[in-house]
């Protein structure tokens, strides 16, 4: 840390739950500066500064003015009426978010503080710092530029807009459906509370099931997007967002199993009640993929079940058995555009059989040939980019490393690249580079591993063997820098560390350094093992998939 850079009050801090960046006060001493700016203490915890701390408030928001505006929809009356209800939401979720933000003020504390330098007996901060927010449980970290600190921010207000948009229609589809359910009840010419409550609870059920079944998956696919407007694309992959981000929440979190549940079963049914509201939104679908009795949704595959692969060697296709399945949120996906009037979505990094050799979807163009499970080719007819926070799905592969998608069977990579697999100093002694074993010839490798070869699955490494203590499980995860502290705050926990300064010295002192295996599971690994073992693992997907 002795070369690291000092926080003064020229610098900026973001909150992970607020809405806008702040620029740092200094309150604590008014003597040291670097470069003419007051350096900041441990003490300056900012308390008068307010963050405005959104969190679920953007989502609750959304569905009271989901459900007004449904209403409202019942209702003859003027226009300006849904915006002004809109309007009156959003201002009363900041208002609130403001409240939250000053009530948890007092709470902020500093870790990750300077080593050797003290101001009046209070630690320096520095740019790796980070200040925690107990009450809220939020992240604030400083940024070096004002245009560093608003590119953080973008991407936080990106999840509050979404949880909005979500919680908008979750409410105005709940409208929807009671509505529905009343007239049908109504319509049953029911008499008597019992038997018009009966009658209404089973309608309701109805409509519930139907939209399950029916509008849910019709809302999930691409149909009418041609049509659509920027906005509509946009308002789309927003809403979507923040079902899944809500999900994501739930699952990552420490919370016992049951809470869990619970939780997940609620967000499930304001997921229903969004498509059912969502006419004017439409929702993108899982893709198809081509197994053995046909045709499946890829978020429906698990590990074992046997997908449609091509054998690259000897030109046939195989059936082969899923070993893995990852899923992960992306911020951006692209939109292909086929012939048939089919849109695929898929991430940047994804690659296609075109031309014959492997493109990634990024650098495909209008005109690139496609191959087709029947020995065919299709024609990418366009390619749009769409800004998108969505689950995404993909699989390792017994064997061949890709499958086929759509109806048509369009062959797709599953994913890693060679260009990052170990090639010098050792050998692969068995099976094929990026599914084999490697046998580093580097004395600091093979001291830990005590000569025994690595064993590596679809161009990842399993260091397993070679781990010290338990995974760690760590929410909300990017495989940027950023994780580091969350690391280390989990390890204070887990460790009973004081600090997270403690536990990152503890790892320096140990000669460990944190492996990614997923965005919620880090290994501790020996830093001469990790370090000296070229291979492309979690943390690069998460940054690829994150755009970071």
């Amino acid at each position: 840390m002795a070369d690291e850079q000092y926080l003064t009050e020229k610098h900026y801090v973001v909150c992970d739950k607020g809405m806008a960046p702040k620029k740092m006060k200094v309150t604590s001493q008014d003597f040291v500066t670097f470069s003419g700016d007051k350096a900041a203490t441990e003490l300056d915890t900012l308390k008068g500064n307010n963050f405005i701390c959104l969190g679920k408030t953007a989502f609750i928001a959304g569905a009271v003015a989901g459900i007004a505006v449904g209403i409202c929809a019942m209702i003859p009356g003027p226009g300006w009426l849904v915006a002004a209800i809109i309007a009156a939401a959003i201002l009363a979720a900041v208002a609130i978010g403001a409240l939250k933000c000053k009530a948890a003020a007092p709470s902020r504390k500093w870790e990750n503080t300077a080593e050797k330098f003290e101001i009046e007996g209070n630690n320096a901060l520095t740019l790796s710092s980070v200040m925690i927010c107990v009450s809220e449980g939020g992240t604030i970290t400083p940024k070096e530029t004002a245009w560093e600190a608003w590119g953080s921010a973008a991407l936080t207000n990106l999840g509050h807009v979404a949880n909005f948009a979500f919680g908008f229609l979750a409410g105005r589809g709940a409208v929807g459906m009671v509505g529905g359910a009343a007239g049908a009840t109504t319509a049953a010419g029911v008499t008597g509370a019992r038997q018009t409550a009966v009658t209404f609870g089973r309608e309701f059920g109805r409509q519930f099931a139907n939209t399950a079944r029916k509008e849910l998956i019709e809302q999930f696919t691409f149909k009418g997007f041609k049509n659509a407007s920027l906005f509509c694309k946009t308002m789309r992959g927003l809403g979507i967002g923040g079902a899944y981000y809500e999900q994501y929440n739930i699952w990552s979190s420490d919370k016992s199993a049951i809470e869990k549940l619970q939780e997940s079963g609620v967000s499930l049914i304001l997921g229903i009640f969004a498509a059912k509201g969502a006419t004017l939104v439409c929702f993108p679908a899982g893709t198809k993929v081509h197994i053995q009795n046909g045709l499946a949704n890829i978020e429906d595959l698990y590990e074992g079940d046997f997908v449609l692969t091509f054998n690259e060697e000897t030109k046939q296709q195989e059936y082969k058995p899923i070993l893995t399945k990852h899923e992960r949120f992306t911020q951006q996906m692209l939109s292909l555009e086929l012939p048939t009037g089919e849109f695929i979505r898929v991430t940047p990094e994804h690659r296609f059989f075109c031309n014959d050799e492997w493109i990634e979807a990024e650098n495909l163009k209008a005109g690139d040939l496609l191959h087709l499970k029947g020995g065919d080719y299709t024609t990418v007819i366009s390619i749009e980019t769409l800004p998108h926070y969505e689950k995404v799905y993909n699989f390792d592969i017994e064997g061949n490393e890709n499958y086929y998608v759509t109806e048509d069977g369009i062959l797709v990579h599953n994913g890693y690249q060679r260009g990052r697999l170990p090639k010098t100093n050792g050998e692969w002694v068995e099976g094929t580079p990026g599914n084999g074993l490697w046998k580093s010839d580097k004395p600091e490798v093979n001291a830990i591993t005590n000569n025994e070869p690595i064993p590596f699955t679809n161009g990842r490494p399993d260091f397993s063997k070679w781990k010290v203590g338990d995974d760690l499980k760590v929410d909300g995860m990017t495989g940027a820098d950023s994780d580091f502290p969350k690391i280390y705050e989990k390890m204070k926990q887990e460790y009973g560390f004081k600090t997270q300064k403690e536990a990152k010295e503890w790892l320096s002192q140990q000669g460990l350094t944190p492996h990614h295996l997923d965005d919620k599971t880090v290994q501790l690994i020996p830093t001469d093992l990790h370090g000296n073992v070229p291979h492309k693992g979690s943390a690069s997907d998460m940054r690829e998939l994150n755009g970071i």
